[in-house]
């Protein structure tokens, strides 16, 4: 099912269609710049496509509880596997760098779908983060 957005350009809103971009990647026009940013493109806008209209938790609120390290596996191992968090604010807890650190690393990196992480106001909080 491909539409076309406010620029004209289509978007792609179905794995069959992302997985025929994928497999068009040995073709030999497909190494052109303009169509190497097309592709990167409409895979974008399929990821934000099946983030905004899922279903799941958005949002988790878990400040001022006093969580530490122990809280930060298991959080972690939850992150790597959740397909639909997209806020999670773990300010004023008892958060070492190396847990944070952790954090960070596993589900930002590893959960495409989580874009904010509030760590305000925990020991292990630096301005890098």
């Amino acid at each position: 099912m491909n539409y076309a957005d406010s620029d004209g350009q289509r978007e792609v809103c179905s794995a069959k269609k992302v997985k025929k971009l994928l497999n068009s990647l040995d073709e030999p026009d497909v190494h052109r710049p303009q169509v190497v940013l097309e592709n990167q493109a409409h895979l974008y806008n399929y990821k934000c496509h099946k983030i905004q209209y899922e279903q799941g938790l958005r949002s988790l609120i878990l400040k001022r509880n006093q969580f530490s390290y122990g809280f930060a596996e298991h959080i972690t191992k939850t992150l790597f596997s959740d397909k639909y968090l997209k806020n999670l604010d773990l300010s004023a807890n008892k958060l070492s760098e190396h847990a944070l650190s952790m954090i960070v690393k596993k589900g930002m990196i590893d959960n495409p779908s989580l874009i904010c992480l509030d760590a305000r106001l925990n020991p292990g909080f630096t301005e890098k983060m």
